[in-house]
């Protein structure tokens, strides 16, 4: 009997182990909720069920996939992940806080279009886009792809958003070529394991 309540109290704490690190991985993380339309740009599928697995290649010929993000002011320098959606239509993010995530189904960095890239702030700032908010108008933001081309931005503004907003100015603007960054800001939901705003910003391509 003994044996027995021993291997029971044994499952108990293993199973406790498991739910507190469960939720400390949460809780380190971020959801973009409904920040993202499920159809933010004209390649995007309109539910997660209808992915694929391929990378969209429809501007191909300018800058390739990107596969490193440098940010020199906050110490950055990131892996870039494919992200695409999930079930709920939500992008994507990636599952450590030190690498970053590229929306698949939007344009690449440096070419026309708006690239986006999401990373996790953390609970104390410590992740990746922990320090994103220091930024400020002129900072600049370099894209390396995987054919090892550089391609840098201008920082032009920083906005907050409610985490339910429109992202039609995040995901779909077309006047040019854009990189927008998005992290977590805001209170903490517990309810909703999740921030209460969602901090952009916005760059555009530095021109040669």
């Amino acid at each position: 009997m003994r044996h027995r309540d021993a291997s029971r109290r044994l499952s108990l704490y293993v199973v406790v182990g498991i739910v507190i690190v469960a939720v400390s991985m949460a809780t380190a993380f971020f959801l973009l909720a409904k920040l993202l339309p499920a159809k933010a740009s004209s390649e995007a599928p309109t539910s997660a069920s209808t992915l694929t697995s391929g990378i969209i290649d429809k501007d191909e010929e300018n800058f390739g996939r990107p596969a490193k993000l440098i940010i020199p002011k906050l110490a950055i320098d990131a892996d870039v992940l494919p992200m695409g959606l999930t079930e709920e239509g939500d992008m994507e993010s990636p599952l450590t806080n030190q690498d970053t995530g590229w929306y698949k189904y939007g344009s690449r960095p440096g070419n026309e279009g708006s690239a986006v890239i999401d990373g996790h702030f953390g609970l104390n700032g410590e992740a990746v886009f922990g320090k994103l908010s220091q930024l400020v108008p002129g900072d600049v933001i370099s894209i390396v792809d995987d054919r090892g081309d550089k391609v840098s931005f201008s920082v032009r503004e920083i906005k907050e958003y409610d985490r339910e907003s429109d992202a039609e100015e995040i995901f779909n603007r077309q006047d040019g070529a854009h990189l927008n960054l998005i992290t977590c800001n805001g209170e903490w939901e517990a309810k909703q394991a999740t921030y209460s705003k969602r901090l952009i910003v916005f760059s555009d391509r530095i021109e040669k």
